[in-house]
C-alpha cells in the first residue's frame, strides 16, 4: 500500500494512502480538498476513484516518524499511532 505513491507526492501534498479495495483510493490528506493532490495520484493510479479522508499534520508526522521506525504496513503503523492517542 505505501509503496503506491512515490515519496516526492507524498511530502508535496501531505497525503497517505491508507486503503484500496475494490476501489475507491482512500488517501489520508491534511488538505482534502487539495484538487492537485487528487490530479497528481490520478496521473499514477489511472481510473481510480479517490476517497479523502482528512488527517491532521500532527497525526501526518507521527505516521511518517513511525515509519521511519521500522514499521512496514499500514496495519502496524495505525496500530502505533492509535495507541499514541
Amino acid at each position: 500500500m505505501l509503496t503506491l505513491l512515490p515519496a516526492p507526492l507524498v511530502n508535496a501534498h501531505r497525503c497517505i494512502p491508507i486503503s484500496f479495495i475494490n476501489n475507491p483510493f482512500t488517501l489520508a490528506m491534511t488538505d482534502p480538498n487539495n484538487i492537485v493532490a487528487f490530479d497528481d495520484v490520478r496521473r499514477i493510479l489511472k481510473g481510480v476513484m479517490i476517497e479523502p479522508a482528512a488527517v491532521s499534520e500532527e497525526d501526518l508526522k507521527r505516521f511518517v516518524s513511525t515509519l521511519a521506525e521500522g514499521q512496514t504496513s499500514i496495519e502496524e503503523v495505525t496500530s502505533v499511532v492509535s495507541m499514541q492517542d
